[in-house]
């Protein structure tokens, strides 16, 4: 008689069909800043513009930029980085589609409530760690590390030496996991009053990476 198989977890990059995955792990990394950000147009919620963003190829939460873990029994969480000098073009593009969604006052809106949003999220020559997220029914299991382990080798594959990533000031769960794996706060960053939804803010957090084989 022999014992229960181990469960066999393999990594792969996102596609398109993954978005019914995708956006409710997309909103779990975001919460209130979700909402805040991207719920300036009645026509829409959240989750619905969550949907467009990783459908679309030039976007910052886009399924080009996104890796999947699975097991035998289906997906399980996902990973969303890229270089950190990415970063202002992506939003550029996220900006402009959402324009193209959003009636003009909507729009607006979300510029002005972008606003209110200071502070940097990553710099050039970081390997920027944009959303995290395991379903919660599947969390302890190690996935996130596996995922932050990921994160390495993809930095080292494009030539960088550091992670960052933000994360939420109330979010100490994720901040012991980020800790305990190597990130330092770097920054913290409250939000404005105006941006209460958003939450109170973030800690940017980052981690040097050692060279490859030390």
């Amino acid at each position: 008689m022999t014992g229960a198989q181990p469960e066999v977890w393999t990594i792969r990059p996102a596609v398109p069909a993954d978005v019914d995955l995708a956006v409710p792990l997309l909103y779990q990394t975001m919460h209130g800043l979700a909402d805040y950000t991207f719920g300036c147009d009645p026509r829409y919620t959240t989750l619905e513009v969550l949907r467009l963003l990783f459908i679309h190829p030039g976007s910052r939460l886009s399924h080009r930029h996104t890796t999947v873990i699975e097991s035998q029994a289906g997906p399980a969480g996902l990973l969303v980085a890229y270089p950190g000098r990415l970063l202002p073009d992506l939003a550029l593009r996220t900006g402009a589609r959402l324009l193209q969604k959003f009636s003009p006052a909507a729009f607006v809106r979300l510029v002005w409530r972008s606003l209110a949003l200071p502070g940097e999220e990553a710099r050039r020559d970081e390997y920027y760690i944009s959303n995290l997220a395991v379903r919660p029914e599947l969390q302890g299991r190690g996935l996130g590390s596996r995922l932050l382990a990921l994160a390495e080798g993809q930095a080292r594959a494009c030539g960088l030496a550091r992670l960052s990533l933000c994360v939420d000031m109330d979010n100490t769960g994720a901040q012991r996991l980020y800790a305990r794996t190597g990130f330092q706060v770097v920054l913290r960053q409250p939000h404005l009053r105006r941006a209460a939804q958003a939450g109170r803010g973030y800690l940017r957090m980052v981690k040097p990476l050692a060279p490859a084989g030390t």
